[in-house]
């Protein structure tokens, strides 16, 4: 719920994750989240997820 100026709405948000590169070695997990019914009308919100080198680096086999 939003809430502005003694209105009230609705928000909902949308979510969707993809899998990019899948065939590599390191494949990584895109994410999405897209609200509507709102105030405000803003583009979907997205990241992708990376291992970083020293999370790598810790989880290689030895």
């Amino acid at each position: 719920m939003q809430s502005m100026s003694g209105q009230t709405r609705e928000v909902t948000h949308r979510y969707a994750a993809e899998l990019r590169d899948p065939s590599s070695a390191e494949p990584r997990p895109a994410l999405s989240m897209h609200s509507t019914g709102g105030f405000e009308n803003n583009p979907p919100l997205e990241f992708e997820a990376r291992r970083s080198p020293v999370a790598a680096a810790a989880s290689a086999p030895s």
